[in-house]
């Protein structure tokens, strides 16, 4: 599972993002000869013959993927599953890689940026986030675990931003201090997300494009079998007028899904969709178990390099 990439220059070393070097010592480290093609995956995990082999999956339509990994999976001849939250095109866009975009850009450490968003929490919703910490001690210990590349800060700021504000909250904190700063958030997008002529040539050359929700909310599970499933079905209709064909995989935004989530997808006729992380998931069964692949996060097997 794949998210950042970095090279210094237009797009800057953040935390958890990787550079050219780095993705060829992973593809180095699996074995070139274990990594298959989606269309591979997917017919192997139908006939349960996947042992010893893997596939490359990037989620959030990011553009540096496409600039830097793109080239380094195309030097390997790798093809990879690219998954795409389409609200990127809309005027109402997904606001969670502006956000990261921001606070990776405008302080010199992402710590000094947890300092000040908790300081904002307070002066405009006079809420006791310290209090919240405090009360969910352990279940930051237990993300810490699953998680063992976010530091502890990381974690509360997840903890802070998915379940203490809500998603209104949010925004307004984060609006002020892109005001604070002077970010101008608009004269960035482009240089965050993949535009449609890339995800189409992506998918005209072997890569396999899909859903990852419409609207990539916080909290995506939460929400309705309605909302959900409008906000997939919107997802699939953009992805399939861009690359002019089906969709058959997915992946949950944000890692977030419950069971509306699967019958929604089955609804859809998706063939494979992943999840985030190697813990089975609780709504696992051999029924649904094609809708709940695990994944490698990148920052893990880095570390084991």
């Amino acid at each position: 599972m794949f998210h950042h990439f970095h090279d210094n220059k237009m797009y800057p070393n953040s935390p958890g993002s990787l550079n050219k070097n780095q993705l060829r010592k992973i593809i180095k480290f699996i074995g070139r000869e274990n990594i298959i093609t989606p269309k591979d995956f997917i017919f192997r995990l139908q006939t349960n013959n996947l042992k010893n082999k893997i596939c490359f999956t990037f989620d959030d339509a990011l553009r540096c993927q496409y600039d830097i990994a793109q080239k380094v999976l195309d030097e390997f001849n790798i093809k990879a599953f690219y998954f795409i939250q389409t609200s990127i095109f809309d005027k109402k866009k997904d606001f969670s890689e502006i956000y990261r975009f921001f606070r990776n850009n405008f302080y010199k450490n992402v710590n000094k940026f947890y300092k000040d968003f908790k300081l904002i929490i307070f002066q405009t919703t006079r809420k006791n986030y310290e209090e919240f910490i405090y009360k969910n001690k352990d279940l930051i210990k237990q993300k810490k675990k699953l998680y063992p590349f976010y530091t502890t800060q990381d974690v509360e700021f997840r903890l802070l931003r998915d379940n203490f504000l809500n998603e209104k909250e949010y925004k307004k904190i984060m609006l002020e201090m892109f005001k604070i700063k002077k970010f101008n958030y608009k004269k960035i997008i482009k240089k965050i997300f993949l535009n449609k002529s890339q995800i189409k040539k992506l998918s005209d050359t072997g890569n396999i494009v899909g859903l990852h929700s419409h609207s990539h909310t916080f909290n995506f599970d939460n929400l309705s079998l309605r909302i959900q499933e409008n906000d997939y079905k919107k997802n699939n209709r953009i992805l399939k007028s861009i690359i002019n064909s089906k969709i058959n995989s997915a992946c949950y935004p944000g890692g977030k899904l419950n069971r509306y989530s699967l019958k929604i997808l089955k609804k859809l006729k998706i063939q494979c969709s992943f999840i985030d992380n190697f813990k089975k998931n609780k709504l696992y069964s051999k029924k649904n178990d094609y809708l709940l692949v695990p994944r490698e996060d990148s920052s893990n097997i880095i570390k084991l390099i």
